[in-house]
C-alpha cells in the first residue's frame, strides 16, 4: 500500500460504508419478516426481496472495497467490471448525504471529500487527452460583481484588468491550448458541453455545483477544484490559479511550460 486514504476522503468512504450497511439491515429485516410469514404468496415477494437487496449489497460492497483498494495504491480502476463496481458504490451518494444531514455533518464536507476521491481516481486513471479536447468551466462568480462586460457570452472580452482571476485564467488556458468558458449554471454548462464535446473537464466550482456536475457528466473524466469565497458564495470568488493549472497538465498530452 502507498499511503492511507488522507482524513478528507474518508469521510465519504465511512458514510458508503454506513450505507452498505443499511442495505443489510434492510435485507435482514426483510428476512426476519419473511420467517414470519405463513402466506406464500407473501414468501415468494419476500424471497424475490431478499435477492434483490442481497445483490444490491454484495455490488455495493464489493464496489467499496475496489474504490478503497484503488484509492490506498493508488492504482486505476482496471476492466468494465471494476469500473462497474465502483459506479455501483458512488450511486449510494443520495443515502450517504442522508446519514451526513442524520449524523449533523457538513454537506459541503461530504461533497468535497466526493471530490478528493473523484480527483485522485482520474490521476489514478492516468487520463491524457490534446488539450483542444479540454474544456475548462468558470463559475460566472468569478468576475467582479462591478465589471461591466458581459464575460458569459464571451469570456475572450476580460479586459485583464487585474480586478479577478479571468484575465489570468484566459492567458493560462491560451498559452495551454484548452477551451476556457464561463458559466452561469450547471445547464449553461451542460450545453456548452454538448456543443463542444471535450474528453475531459476541469472545472471550477463550489462544492454544490462540482458534486453534481461530475455526477452529471460521467463517465467523462472531470478534475474539480474548488473555488475561494472571501466574500460569501456566489458574489466576487477566487481560484487558486496555480492549482487550476496543475489540474489541467495533469490531464493534457504534452503541457506547455511556461
Amino acid at each position: 500500500m502507498k499511503e492511507k486514504i488522507k482524513a478528507k476522503k474518508r469521510i465519504f468512504i465511512y458514510l458508503l460504508l454506513a450505507s452498505v450497511l443499511l442495505i443489510a439491515a434492510v435485507g435482514a429485516l426483510v428476512v426476519y419478516m419473511t420467517v414470519r410469514s405463513n402466506t406464500t404468496a407473501v414468501l415468494l415477494i419476500q424471497i424475490v426481496e431478499i435477492a434483490l437487496i442481497g445483490a444490491a449489497f454484495i455490488l455495493a460492497l464489493a464496489g467499496l472495497l475496489v474504490l478503497i483498494f484503488c484509492l490506498l495504491t493508488q492504482r486505476p480502476v482496471k476492466g468494465k467490471l471494476g469500473d462497474f463496481l465502483t459506479k455501483m458504490a458512488l450511486r449510494l451518494y443520495p443515502v450517504a448525504i442522508w446519514f451526513s444531514k442524520l449524523f449533523r455533518m457538513s454537506t459541503d464536507s461530504v461533497r468535497a471529500s466526493f471530490i478528493e476521491i473523484n480527483n485522485q481516481l482520474v490521476k489514478n486513471s492516468h487520463v491524457t487527452v490534446p488539450a483542444e479536447k479540454v474544456l475548462v468551466l468558470l463559475p460566472h462568480c468569478l468576475q467582479q460583481s462591478r465589471c461591466e462586460r458581459k464575460l458569459t457570452d464571451n469570456i475572450t472580452l476580460c479586459a485583464d484588468c487585474g480586478l479577478c482571476n479571468i484575465g489570468e485564467i484566459n492567458r493560462m488556458c491560451r498559452r495551454l491550448g484548452v477551451h476556457v468558458a464561463l458559466c452561469t449554471g450547471g445547464t449553461v454548462a451542460r450545453k456548452i458541453a454538448m456543443e463542444l464535446r471535450p474528453q475531459a473537464v476541469v472545472a471550477v466550482a463550489c462544492e454544490r455545483d462540482l458534486f453534481s456536475g461530475i455526477l452529471d457528466i460521467r463517465p467523462l473524466p472531470a478534475v474539480g477544484v474548488l473555488n475561494l469565497r472571501p466574500e460569501g458564495p456566489c458574489h466576487n470568488t477566487k481560484v487558486d490559479v496555480s492549482a487550476l493549472e496543475s489540474a489541467i497538465c495533469q490531464i493534457i498530452k504534452q503541457p506547455v511550460n511556461a
